[in-house]
């Protein structure tokens, strides 16, 4: 990559996006199977999706994880 920092910011964008389709969506719970796996969770109303980023009280960006892949929410 030429410009590591662009990629990272498109990256990030495309995170974002992920989070704001899921958003949308407003899943009422997530059903995850497998071989011996059947598991419900259900997601409180009106849920936000995020993504790995975070901004601190004077509106610089936080990210933990780096490299991230980092789309998520949180179960009832």
């Amino acid at each position: 990559e030429d410009d590591p920092i662009a990629a990272w910011d498109r990256h990030k964008q495309a995170l974002n996006e992920k989070a704001a389709k899921l958003n949308e969506i407003q899943f009422d719970a997530l059903h995850y199977t497998a071989p011996g796996t059947d598991l419900t969770l259900g997601l409180p109303k009106n849920h936000i999706w995020a993504s790995a980023g975070s901004y601190n009280p004077k509106g610089e960006e936080f990210i933990a994880n780096m490299p991230t892949e980092e789309v998520f929410s949180a179960p009832d």
